[in-house]
């Protein structure tokens, strides 16, 4: 981001103009945890100023998708790279608000 704005160059702009859409903000997985029914992820947004953790389930996760692993997340997607294939692949998620209510959500769906 530092780049961009010292070179005057806005990919964020040049994205939204050539795909109608803003771009996905990127994470790096901090935390995987398989429950029963479904994968928990903490991830950490990568952006400028504060560390922000997403609170993120979804049904199914490749194994490779782990701790140093970097995804989009989108509001009820998250996007990467295959590692064999390398093609971008899409996941439902469900986000939480905060680590309250993901930690009831892990806890309720490990006791079923």
């Amino acid at each position: 981001m530092t780049w961009q704005k010292d070179h005057g160059a806005d990919f964020k702009a040049e994205f939204t103009t050539k795909y109608g859409t803003k771009p996905w903000p990127l994470a790096i997985i901090m935390k995987r945890m398989k429950g029963e029914k479904l994968v928990f992820v903490i991830a950490k947004l990568l952006k400028q100023g504060r560390a922000t953790n997403v609170y993120l389930s979804c049904k199914t996760l490749p194994s490779y998708c782990k701790k140093g692993f970097l995804i989009a997340i989108g509001r009820r997607k998250v996007s990467f790279i295959d590692i064999v294939t390398l093609a971008p692949v899409e996941v439902t998620i469900k986000r939480y608000r905060g680590a309250a209510s993901f930690v009831r959500a892990w806890t309720y769906t490990d006791e079923r």
